[in-house]
């Protein structure tokens, strides 16, 4: 809480051209977000978005605050200029997969894992991006995606981690041997 009051008191009493009132309003957002404060995040990103619309920092961290408000037209907009500014694409796409995994939009996680999954040499905060949300949806495809991603960064899973997707794979075995039965 201390740290909070102190963020927003340099904010405030920072003068609105001063070239560091830019980075406090960065700063405190960033705190914001770290604490699930998410209205006022949005409240103090609207304020330095004014100060820097056609900013990197901004557009990202306008992604994270889009992200966590559940604002589609905000997160097209900072997508679109993420792409206008070549953002890393591994982190832009970590960025899309927390949207979507927001909005729970999978058939988007899905798309976003297939892309990942031709990419060589992911880091391993992406790979654990992939594994959380594969583990928390419980989804076969995203396990397919995950795991052509895992073979080709030549990673191997943990018997701890593969526990975790086990039952994801022997749900879709029972559901394609009931299929088959019904069918059959």
């Amino acid at each position: 809480m201390d740290n909070l009051l102190k963020l927003e008191k340099q904010v405030r009493d920072t003068d609105p051209k001063h070239k560091k009132k830019s980075l406090r309003l960065t700063k405190l957002v960033d705190f914001l977000l770290e604490n699930e404060r998410y209205l006022e995040a949005k409240y103090y990103f609207e304020q330095l978005y004014k100060l820097k619309p056609n900013s990197l920092s901004t557009a990202v961290l306008g992604m994270k605050v889009s992200t966590s408000t559940f604002d589609s037209h905000r997160a097209k907009q900072f997508n679109e200029s993420l792409f206008k500014f070549k953002y890393d694409s591994e982190k832009h796409y970590i960025l899309l997969l927390s949207y979507f995994y927001a909005i729970h939009d999978i058939p988007k996680c899905i798309q976003v894992f297939n892309i990942m999954s031709q990419q060589k040499k992911l880091s391993n905060k992406a790979i654990d991006k992939m594994f959380d949300i594969t583990v928390n949806n419980n989804n076969y495809h995203l396990l397919i995606a995950f795991l052509k991603t895992i073979k080709k960064n030549d990673k191997k899973l943990v018997k701890q981690s593969s526990n975790h997707l086990k039952p994801i794979a022997i749900t879709e075995l029972l559901s394609s041997i009931a299929r088959v039965k019904r069918n059959g």
